[in-house]
């Protein structure tokens, strides 16, 4: 079940990623 972890930690790892983008320095 390492796969499907990855799965998950991937476009959640993206989400945080645009969010941070989104807002650079807002809740550092």
């Amino acid at each position: 079940m390492s796969r499907q972890n990855d799965i998950y930690k991937r476009p959640l790892s993206t989400l945080i990623l645009k969010l941070k983008l989104y807002k650079p320095n807002t809740m550092s």
